[in-house]
């Protein structure tokens, strides 16, 4: 294999790595703030620019959700600091 695209796999896999990583870092900081009623409820939908937005089932569900939102911000801005702001929508 060209010495070329071994650097280039070998980029991809460490960024896919890192991803999987962050993303397990993620899930492990959230999965507290979806527990009882919002497990199953409430999704997390991705991350855009610097809000994090998440999709609720119903409105009952968002007022929940966001009395615990500033918490989860601060916790989430501990491993990473460029998520400011936190977004709920019903679906």
């Amino acid at each position: 294999m060209a010495t070329h695209i071994k650097d280039i796999l070998g980029d991809f896999f460490k960024n896919s790595q890192d991803f999987v990583e962050k993303r397990r870092k993620f899930d492990m900081i959230v999965a507290p703030y979806l527990q009882g009623g919002l497990k199953g409820n409430i999704t997390f939908s991705g991350v855009e620019k610097d809000t994090m937005i998440f999709n609720s089932k119903a409105s009952s569900f968002s007022y929940e959700f966001n009395l615990r939102k500033e918490r989860l911000l601060k916790d989430v801005q501990q491993e990473f600091p460029h998520i400011v702001n936190v977004k709920i929508t019903v679906k």
